[in-house]
């Protein structure tokens, strides 16, 4: 039971991460506008003189408003004109930037909203700022040993056929995508030393650079976990589960969480990986009878 308790992960998400420095940088612009805004204030306190009166009126014309008072609301907009076009030369004459007052971006490539818009019209993450939000979120999602295994270093042709490898990259890619025909549950099965981990971890990262929420496992470590509070397991929008073979569900902890996995990813929509050095026949003729039941009717991705 201490066990379980201690392999219990808490997933972070790249859109609750997005959220919380969201909520940070707020704060440190903010911080920024005040500074700014005192430091031109104690340069030429004239236009401090100026804001200040312009508060004043606009608060003046609130009252007169709730008064009733049509003889003062004329007065009132003709000196707030008057102070807005003095304040207006002001600033000109002395070469002050008119958005001084204003927050100032700190990305002006994502406008501090954390996601851009692709050529193809696509949302992603914004790796200009987002790069530590990124890797907490990679390292959280059971990739923290795959740090050097990125979009970037992915070469389609490193194992000789980079046609095949477009294919399946094509292929486990639009199981996490918006798309109505799409398929929940496909095995990714071939050779030994053939890239597969390094795909699907790669495919995992992607999907959280969309926006999504991606989690890696290795089957055998299933056994350890309680699916009733992982998150990352259960809850994710796509799950691999890695280096499974038909023998290991003859555990019947594992092949008894596998089988829980499925189903309610299954049921609640959410897409599911497995990854296997086995053919596909292998798999579901030596699955545990729950799981082989489910493999048969999975998608097929050969690599």
């Amino acid at each position: 039971m201490i066990s379980w308790i201690c392999l219990v992960v808490t997933m972070k998400t790249i859109k609750g991460l997005i959220a919380e420095r969201i909520k940070s940088d707020r704060a440190i612009k903010s911080l920024r506008r005040e500074d700014l805004v005192a430091s031109v204030y104690a340069k030429y306190p004239e236009l401090k003189k100026t804001d200040d009166e312009l508060i004043d009126l606009r608060e003046e014309r609130i009252f007169a408003a709730i008064e009733h008072d049509k003889e003062s609301i004329p007065l009132l907009d003709k000196r707030e004109e008057e102070l807005k076009k003095y304040r207006d030369e002001f600033i000109k004459k002395n070469g002050i930037d008119p958005l001084f007052d204003d927050e100032k971006e700190l990305c002006g490539k994502c406008h501090d909203t954390g996601f851009i818009t692709l050529k193809n019209g696509s949302r992603a993450v914004c790796r200009d700022c987002m790069k530590e939000e990124l890797n907490e979120c990679f390292d959280s999602s059971g990739m923290g040993d795959f740090r050097s295994y990125t979009l970037k270093s992915f070469d389609f042709a490193y194992f000789g056929d980079a046609g095949k490898r477009k294919e399946v990259f094509s292929s486990v890619k639009e199981m996490f995508e918006d798309r109505p025909d799409r398929q929940l549950l496909k095995i990714y099965s071939g050779g030994t030393q053939t890239g597969k981990t390094y795909l699907s971890v790669v495919l995992a990262k992607y999907a959280i650079i969309e926006g999504k929420s991606a989690f890696y496992v290795k089957a055998e470590d299933l056994e350890e976990r309680d699916l009733r509070y992982d998150e990352g397991v259960t809850d994710s929008d796509f799950l691999v589960i890695d280096d499974y073979s038909a023998a290991i569900t003859g555990n019947r902890r594992i092949a008894s969480s596998i089988n829980g996995i499925l189903e309610s990813r299954c049921a609640s929509g959410r897409a599911t990986l497995v990854v296997s050095s086995e053919p596909h026949d292998m798999l579901v003729g030596g699955s545990d009878v729950r799981i082989a039941g489910k493999l048969s009717k999975a998608g097929r991705i050969c690599g």
